[in-house]
């Protein structure tokens, strides 16, 4: 698949992305496009993650990918960004679904989808409202004709939203102008194929799954005690370790006189509750174990001392 980037005039604390797709679409007519916006409800006051995926229409295959930074927001329903997405010569499409998914490191904070619906020779014009409660986004509105020497159409009506369910689609707008006749073509570089589950990863981003667990892309955050992600045998697959595995490692208590067991997991995959503290009798507790030898005093609990590497 290529991906063609645009130069445009945004500041980079609010660009997003702004991508040309070539997907399998009706038209060759580089007029056949989507200019989608991406806005979010909430208000994120630190960087994060954006990914962009496009389908082949409601349950279809999915077809491409993005994954960009946004830097954090200053008010609510702010904008982040905007993706052109443009359609080349293959197989009939109708409709693109399209889903954004924001996220915090392992943490989603918010999502939506939008489906718009294709016109060939003309840019429709399309909103994704992101959210905690899923963002529930209408169809987009559709633009006007194109306007003349290859000119892109007019922006067309942004996309309802809603609290719950799907809202109806903007107006049409008004056409668009001719480009300037020393307009350049942009340059064209190959995309990114994320992996599959199992496969080593250093980031949600780089896996299709958008998690990372464990040192692999994992079906889930798998971020529980009792479970990992790179077990033998569900490589790639949140699964609870054997029971009897240690969860939690030994500890001394805060006045180093007695040690707290090592935690252990259930055979449901659960990380037991931490067992009563053990006497290290004359010695110390230190480094999570009873000390059995001493060099000085201070290893010894009062009131023994230190005697020939003995407390006594």
């Amino acid at each position: 698949m290529r991906v063609a980037r645009l130069g445009f005039g945004w500041k980079p604390a609010v660009l997003v992305a702004i991508a040309a797709i070539a997907a399998a679409c009706g038209s060759s007519d580089p007029l056949t496009s989507v200019y989608l916006e991406i806005y979010d409800s909430s208000v994120i006051q630190a960087p994060t993650d954006v990914k962009v995926n496009v389908f082949d229409g409601p349950g279809g295959a999915q077809i491409a990918t993005f994954d960009r930074t946004t830097s954090a927001q200053a008010s609510a329903s702010s904008l982040l960004g905007g993706m052109l997405i443009v359609p080349s010569g293959g197989a009939t499409l109708d409709t693109l679904h399209i889903e954004g998914r924001r996220s915090n490191g392992k943490t989603m904070t918010s999502w939506g989808s939008v489906d718009v619906a294709l016109i060939a020779n003309h840019q429709v014009s399309a909103r994704l409202m992101l959210g905690p409660d899923g963002g529930s986004v209408g169809d987009a509105g559709t633009s006007g004709s194109g306007g003349t020497s290859g000119g892109l159409g007019g922006s067309g009506g942004a996309a309802g939203s809603g609290a719950a369910g799907s809202a109806a689609g903007g107006s049409n707008g008004t056409g668009g102008t001719a480009p300037p006749a020393d307009a350049a073509m942009p340059p064209v570089d190959s995309g990114s194929t994320l992996a599959g589950n199992g496969t080593a990863c250093q980031s949600a981003g780089a896996c299709a799954s958008g998690f990372c667990a464990d040192g692999v892309c994992c079906d889930s955050a798998c971020d529980t005690l009792c479970h990992g992600c790179n077990l033998s045998g569900s490589r790639g697959t949140c699964t609870a370790f054997a029971a009897g595995s240690q969860c939690a490692p030994p500890s001394c208590t805060t006045t180093g006189d007695d040690l707290i067991p090592a935690r252990t997991c259930d055979s449901a995959g659960n990380c037991s509750a931490a067992g009563a503290a053990q006497s290290c009798g004359r010695y110390r507790c230190q480094n999570a174990a009873c000390l059995r030898s001493c060099t000085s005093s201070f290893a010894c609990v009062s009131p023994y001392r230190c005697f020939q590497n003995r407390c006594q």
